[in-house]
């Protein structure tokens, strides 16, 4: 197998895309695994074939929309061709099209806070009309030039859906360029099926037309094919397998381990001793604290061992809570330009995890903080495996949230579905729900082999194929499996707890309230609407939750709490044919 088997054949690609077009469709979505060429498509093939179109690309992030330029930059066809293509990100729409100041005022605003941030590194004036500029530039584009172009190439077009829960302006950006009808839009992704969800319930809700709904390309083959050979006399069908090349690829450049919540922390710290730079490792955090520890960490080793190289951090460089300063520029660049860095430990949030490529064989472990299968694919596409020059795959560990979080987070998902109306946002939410179902579900496979849902479904999603002939190795199930059993017998555990310390709560409450009903209307002799009263104060219910009325009843009740009601005819007097009832405390029982 050569790396060539694995990429899509450009083209196969542009001739049916140029079938499209004649037939007028605009919108076409490609789907196809991390590293199959889907970006090289562009520059290699589409550019090429068509040197005189207008072109330009839209990013989910600035590194990815960094690495991207750099590459249009290099590219020496494109060079000699002098072709410009503009390259921008998603979020930049929504600003530009912010009608309550000009290009220019918005443009002061952003100098003034670069200025306020790093007071001893000020702007001065032709870096402010620079800046200027490409505002100016920028809102021109998205208001007015978008409408000229021949393709708008939106790379990682998840980033719709996997944004949507945390910026409210991903279905806008969206909508936006979906009416954008004279330009062809190709929306390159590898991770599709909740984006192609989403969209579908857009196109109904916004009776788009036919001829303008999205149409999907798949271009990588799905070539396994099954031949039946009969041997024997029986004629029995022996069933030969031909895999394609991306699960052969795939299972020989990553294995897998699930890592329960409660050991993550100890095996980040036993990952960290082991990096040095021929052994390095990337961390995806969810959580920008504990990731930037741990880089601290990376340099801390290196100030004792000299043959060490630290640590990287990367976060946004918009974050808000301070994190960006500690952001290396100069290693951010090398990212961008060469693709790869040069630090034994690189912790990063999701600012890495779309798009941007690391070509390094000495990368060699992932640690991933995520369930979402489009995140996770994402982070583990970001390592480059077709250059690796020796048979050392990946290995990529997954830290999963203990049983009882796991609910939690479905309940919270469920909850904040209901409250959206946006369809992107709710297909997002969807696909994160049904992750987290597939993390409880482990079913006995063949040979009596334990496996896990989340595994074959995350492993289906990366190969995009439905056939698992060929799997990378996995490591954790068991452990996993039984950490789960604890989880669970410790959540029984604690629910049993609550509900004695439950029962006996109430069991005081009812006590006491016994003993107030008894200082009204004990040792006295009561007729029948006297203790119609007390039996109904004393509330004594039965199993359909309906009041007891019948001394003898609520003496089945009473006696737990040392109290009775007699009942007997007085033998002479005017109420001798009268039921007098008696309320009083049980002799020798000994009350808590």
């Amino acid at each position: 197998m050569t790396d060539q088997e694995i990429y899509v054949n450009s083209k196969e690609l542009y001739q049916d895309i140029l079938k499209l077009e004649e037939q007028g469709k605009k919108n076409i979505l490609i789907s196809s695994p991390v590293e199959t060429g889907k970006t090289n498509f562009l520059f290699e093939y589409l550019v090429k074939q068509k040197p005189k179109s207008k072109i330009a690309i839209f990013s989910n992030r600035a590194l990815l929309k960094g690495q991207t330029r750099d590459k249009i930059y290099r590219n020496q066809f494109m060079k000699i061709s002098n072709i410009q293509i503009p390259s921008y990100c998603y979020q930049i729409i929504d600003k530009a099209l912010d009608d309550s100041k000009s290009a220019k005022e918005k443009a002061l605003v952003f100098i003034e806070e670069l200025n306020t941030k790093d007071k001893n590194r000020m702007l001065d004036e032709e870096e402010e009309e620079t800046i200027i500029e490409a505002f100016e530039k920028t809102e021109r584009f998205i208001r007015e030039e978008i409408q000229d172009l021949d393709y708008l190439i939106l790379d990682e077009a998840h980033y719709f859906t996997t944004d949507s829960t945390f910026n409210n302006k991903t279905a806008e950006h969206f909508s936006y360029i979906f009416n954008k009808n004279k330009v062809t839009k190709l929306y390159l992704t590898a991770t599709p099926e909740t984006l192609i969800e989403a969209i579908r319930e857009f196109e109904v809700l916004n009776d788009v037309e036919e001829n303008q709904k999205i149409v999907i390309l798949k271009p990588l083959p799905q070539d396994i094919t099954v031949e039946l050979e009969y041997a024997g006399k029986d004629e029995s069908p022996i069933l030969n397998y031909w895999q394609t090349d991306i699960l052969e690829h795939t299972a020989s450049s990553y294995t897998f381990e699930f890592i329960h919540e409660r050991n993550k922390e100890k095996r980040l710290e036993q990952e960290l001793s082991k990096s040095n730079p021929k052994d390095k490792l990337i961390y995806f955090t969810n959580n920008k604290m504990k990731g930037f520890h741990l880089f601290g960490k990376a340099e801390g080793r290196k100030m004792i061992d000299k043959s060490l190289k630290g640590g990287l951090f990367i976060c946004s460089r918009y974050d808000s809570n301070g994190f960006n300063e500690f952001i290396n520029d100069r290693e951010r660049e090398n990212i961008i330009k060469n693709e790869r860095f040069n630090a034994d430990v690189l912790v990063t949030t999701k600012a890495l995890d779309n798009g941007v490529n690391i070509k390094d064989a000495n990368v060699k472990r992932i640690f991933i903080e995520e369930v979402s299968y489009d995140e996770a694919i994402q982070m583990l596409g970001r390592i480059r495996t077709k250059d690796r020059r020796t048979n050392n795959p990946i290995h990529v560990m997954i830290a999963v949230p203990d049983y009882s979080s796991i609910q939690n987070n479905i309940t919270s998902l469920k909850r904040n579905r209901s409250l959206t109306d946006n369809i992107f946002k709710r297909a997002q939410l969807t696909a994160q729900i049904q992750a987290y179902e597939d993390l409880k579900e482990f079913r006995i496979g063949v040979y009596k082999k334990l496996t896990f849902s989340y595994f074959e479904c995350l492993y289906s999603y990366f190969t995009q194929s439905d056939e698992q002939l060929v799997i990378s190795e996995v490591y954790g199930i068991e452990e996993l499996y039984q950490e789960f059993e604890k989880d669970k017998a410790e959540i029984e555990r604690i629910k049993q707890k609550k509900q004695k310390r439950k029962i006996k709560e109430e069991k005081k409450q009812k006590a006491q309230a016994i003993e107030r009903t008894f200082s009204k209307y004990g040792n006295r002799e009561l007729l029948k609407d006297e203790f119609d009263i007390l039996a109904k104060e004393l509330n004594f219910k039965n199993k359909n939750r309906k009041p007891l009325k019948s001394y003898m009843k609520i003496n089945e009740q009473l006696i737990e709490y040392g109290y009775e009601i007699e009942s007997f005819k007085p033998t002479k007097g005017e109420s001798r044919n009268k039921t007098i009832y008696k309320f009083i405390e049980r002799t020798g029982y000994g009350r808590e």
